[in-house]
């Protein structure tokens, strides 16, 4: 068994040192009422503030050894190919969260997967492993960074790390390449009324006969409209998708931040075309000033006409929108 140290360096005490600091959630409370697993980690002293007692991931363990272990814990459920993976998550996490000052203030949460045994025994090669999806929210005490809750859940991607990093503004996210060393901003999945209609449906337990009487569509429709969903979630089946909704509270509706940069684009579209008619309104009259200066000069209309580009109509309305109307006198002589 590998130890956590080698990835984390030198631990500090896992008993909690600094007694002033006290753990700002009640975990019980919360894993009631989200009926998830979750801990509170203490970034200050590198240890567990406190632990829930679901099992998904004290996996056999009871909470005062968790909480006496400290991160060193991890090396008895994390799979072995996942402890460096998971050291570099933290740090990855720490330095956003502390090194980048335009992240401040602005990070709802991060999640990411990390593989753990399936049973009580401790974590070796041969133990199976399920894939779990951590959401770390970060919490500042007196404008610095203290404590981690971390909520876990079982994931529908089948693959370690997927770091991303969700912020106030739902239209957007921040996913991690581990490649180029970086945060990648990503567009936020939004779905149609139908697509959220289907998957509503389906959670519901309706199969695709009943979804497609209800939505008034043909089967055929559905299971179109059912591959466009799977293939924007980036899911298999309904049952995945369905996940993919629970955990990412994702039937997503413009947020009042789309909705701003909307107008503000409306705004920009009407104002480039009030400038446009003002442009065409300043050249007209400098075109109508032409005709009438020539005209005034003795120029005929035929000639006006071929100067200026237009035909003999439009210049006769011109001179009659300018000129002053002729009278009977004008007439007699």
């Amino acid at each position: 068994m590998q130890h956590i140290s080698s990835f984390y360096g030198k631990l500090s005490d896992t008993v909690f040192a600094d007694k002033k600091t006290a753990c700002p959630f009640d975990i019980d409370l919360m894993g009631a009422a989200n009926n998830d697993a979750s801990y509170v980690l203490d970034f200050r002293n590198r240890c567990f503030q406190n632990v829930s007692s679901h099992d998904l991931f004290l996996r056999g363990h009871n909470r005062k050894e968790v909480l006496r272990q400290g991160y060193n814990f991890y090396s008895q459920i994390v799979h072995p190919d996942d402890l460096a993976l998971l050291a570099q998550i933290h740090l990855i996490i720490l330095q956003t969260l502390t090194g980048t000052k335009k992240y401040y203030g602005e990070i709802r949460c991060f999640s990411f997967n990390i593989r753990i045994t399936d049973s009580g025994k401790y974590a070796d090669s041969r133990a199976k492993y399920i894939m779990v999806e951590h959401k770390l929210v970060p919490v500042f005490v007196d404008g610095k960074l203290g404590f981690g809750l971390c909520l876990l859940a079982c994931s529908y991607i089948q693959q370690s790390g997927n770091l991303k990093l969700y912020g106030k503004d739902h239209s957007f996210f921040h996913e991690y390449s581990f490649r180029y060393k970086e945060w990648q901003k990503c567009k936020t999945v939004v779905l149609t009324d139908r697509e959220k209609n289907i998957l509503t449906l389906g959670k519901q337990g309706f199969i695709n006969k009943e979804i497609a009487d209800i939505l008034c569509i043909g089967e055929n429709t559905l299971k179109h409209n059912r591959t466009a969903l799977f293939k924007k979630l980036r899911v298999r089946n309904m049952y995945e998708a369905i996940i993919w909704d629970t955990h990412s509270s994702a039937l997503f509706t413009l947020c009042d931040c789309e909705i701003e940069e909307i107008i503000d684009t409306e705004e920009v579209v009407e104002e480039k075309e009030k400038k446009t008619k003002k442009k065409r309104k300043t050249r007209t009259s400098e075109i109508e000033q032409q005709i009438m200066l020539m005209h005034e000069n003795g120029d005929n209309n035929c000639d006006i006409a071929k100067i200026v580009g237009f035909d003999e109509k439009t210049i006769r309305n011109v001179l009659k929108r300018f000129l002053p109307p002729k009278t009977d006198n004008d007439s007699d002589l």
